[in-house]
């Protein structure tokens, strides 16, 4: 769960983004973190294992384009901070899922965990 607040200290100490986008990725890390650990934080390719990565992804994503909405742009309005900003960040998370899933399946189905070290 820290590697995400982690990553956000190290990024803005760097000079990244804003340290209010940080924070909505802060929170938006920690919430997936939670909502991962429902499968142990491990992606197989059971329907299970997607699935949860699935609601994890867009769920965090849904919370960090409201919370971006809200503190960011706050002049739009809670309606806009709902449905704008949680909606094209949720796109996002479709995407990067409509990515990652099949990328992962294959990998699993390669049995790359051999390969690290982490055969089971």
């Amino acid at each position: 769960m820290l590697a995400g607040i982690v990553g956000s200290i190290i990024v803005v100490s760097l000079g990244g983004p804003p340290p209010i986008i940080m924070f909505c990725f802060s929170v938006s890390a920690v919430l997936f973190d939670l909502l991962m650990s429902a499968s142990r934080h491990k992606i197989r390719g059971s329907v299970y294992s997607m699935l949860i990565a699935s609601v994890a992804t867009v769920l965090s994503a849904y919370a960090a384009g409201v919370l971006v909405g809200i503190l960011f742009i706050p002049s739009n309005g809670l309606i806009w901070a709902l449905t704008i900003w949680g909606g094209t960040h949720v796109v996002g998370g479709v995407f990067t899922l409509a990515l990652t899933l099949p990328l992962i399946a294959a990998l699993e189905k390669a049995n790359v965990r051999k390969i690290l070290g982490e055969a089971q």
